[in-house]
């Protein structure tokens, strides 16, 4: 079974189009009434859903969101990121510039590291 890491972009957009439009179907909303409350346009929302809206601005994006009252599920894609006082402390002792980053290892699991590659403690 394929996962969503494993779709191109293309195929990403599909999946993307095909969930909106099964929120907007499982709430019984029609496409008119959704473009409406989004304030865009019946056909940016008719390509949004068929995967082919590459053009749609992220501002029309969040707003079909909001609009199907699904934009708190963000956070699960996007979590408010955070630092232990270990972290807080050793960006202090470095004198780092930036945040650690994470970053995939070979056997896929991710690990958080400095600009110069050392692990975070």
């Amino acid at each position: 079974m394929r996962t969503i890491e494993d779709l191109d972009d293309m195929a990403l957009m599909k999946e993307i189009g095909r969930r909106i439009a099964f929120l907007r179907r499982s709430s019984s909303i029609k496409q008119e009434e959704l473009s409406e409350k989004a304030g865009i346009s019946r056909y940016a929302l008719s390509r949004l859903e068929n995967g082919t809206g590459g053009g749609i601005r992220l501002e029309s994006f969040l707003s079909v969101l909001r609009s199907l009252n699904v934009l708190n599920r963000m956070s699960a894609v996007l979590p408010e990121p955070t630092l232990t006082p270990l972290q807080l402390a050793e960006i202090e002792k470095k004198g780092a510039k930036s945040l650690p980053k994470r970053v995939r290892t070979r056997n896929r699991s991710t690990v958080r590291v400095w600009g110069d590659g050392t692990p975070v403690a």
